[in-house]
């Protein structure tokens, strides 16, 4: 695998991370596995969203009481647990995917607690067919880095956004995710093809990885093997490489969860819901840093390149393979046209 050079921040195309799959393929496939084993498949999906938000959302530089009333996309939704989440504090929200399967649950948990401002609809984050400058927040968690063109979706994204709206999308970080994508390779070398066997391989090899997948409230346990061993397509990417992307794009950048500069880190582990956040926010190093961390205010500020690379190398120590990364777009910025683009960036 090419990661290209930490400090230099240059990442290959998402081409380079396939597996099996190719060109229009991958689509296919990774929707596929979503749509038999839906992800994250959370029963109780609002208390698995609430531990997560408020820590993510505050590091972020978002504030759901301003989303009360307004549009909100839900870009790749999956099983609605974001989406649910946003619409019980008041957004009015539209979650989309392709996986049949995932918005058949979502659907299904949506009207049993009764949520009736939020829709599910079937499209891909590569093609919306929303109209230009439509929502007030873009909430797209997770699957960028499973689609052909990462950067593509983005700008797809973008061009739904309204002006002065934000944006907040989360990728596997090209560092972090290391020791996650050793178990992968592994598991997909000895399985091939037939992720079933991937998911096999995965649990004899990784027993005590593959029981803390699987002993969380879910509706199918095996969607969390699926996601982390046998994923037919993924890519990974640096925080400087989502930092071009946001320039590009005319897009401000407002902060990250976790923090990308570590300056940042005291605020967010002295935060009021920093305890209920997931493990790998609350390893050994992370304790030891809240000890030493005196009290002070979230900065924010938007990360050098020392501070890119020792905040990465930080999060391989600490187990952290995945960030969320927000932004508000500009006015008068670029243009967009609808539809699936040929645009990259390396």
């Amino acid at each position: 695998m090419q990661y290209g050079s930490l400090m230099s921040e240059r990442i290959a195309h998402p081409s380079t991370f396939r597996s099996w799959a190719h060109g229009g393929d991958i689509e296919t496939a990774v929707v596929s596995m979503y749509s038999a084993h839906p992800s994250p498949s959370r029963r109780d999906k609002l208390e698995f969203a609430s531990r997560r938000m408020a820590l993510r959302l505050y590091c972020c530089g978002i504030d759901a009481d301003d989303y009360v009333g307004r549009n909100v996309l839900d870009a790749g939704c999956g099983t609605g647990e974001y989406a649910c989440w946003f619409a019980a504090h008041g957004s009015q929200v539209t979650g989309i995917d392709l996986s049949d399967g995932s918005l058949s649950e979502a659907r299904a948990y949506a009207r049993r607690e009764g949520l009736r401002n939020v829709v599910f609809e079937t499209r891909s984050v590569l093609d919306t067919g929303l109209p230009s400058d439509s929502y007030d927040l873009v909430y797209c968690t997770g699957v960028l880095h499973h689609i052909e063109n990462s950067y593509s979706g983005l700008r797809e994204l973008t061009r739904v956004l309204r002006p002065g709206g934000k944006i907040l999308i989360s990728l596997y970080n090209a560092v972090g995710f290391l020791p996650r994508e050793a178990r992968r390779r592994i598991a997909r070398r000895l399985g091939g093809k037939d992720l079933k066997r991937r998911v096999i391989w995965g649990q004899r090899l990784f027993p005590l990885m593959s029981r803390r997948l699987t002993r969380a409230n879910l509706n199918d346990p095996a969607s969390a093997l699926y996601d982390y061993f046998a994923i037919p397509h993924q890519s990974l990417h640096t925080i400087g490489q989502v930092l071009k992307w946001f320039d590009r794009l005319g897009i401000e950048y407002l902060g990250s969860f976790p923090p990308s500069v570590p300056l940042d880190y005291p605020a967010m582990l002295t935060h009021e819901s920093f305890s209920s956040v997931d493990e790998e926010y609350r390893g050994p190093l992370v304790r030891l840093a809240a000890k030493m961390s005196p009290g002070r205010a979230l900065q924010r500020r938007r990360p050098g390149l020392s501070s890119r690379a020792a905040i990465q190398l930080f999060w391989l120590a600490t187990g952290v393979d995945i960030w969320s990364t927000c932004g508000r777009k500009g006015v008068g910025g670029p243009a967009f046209t609808a539809g699936r683009g040929s645009s990259s960036t390396r």
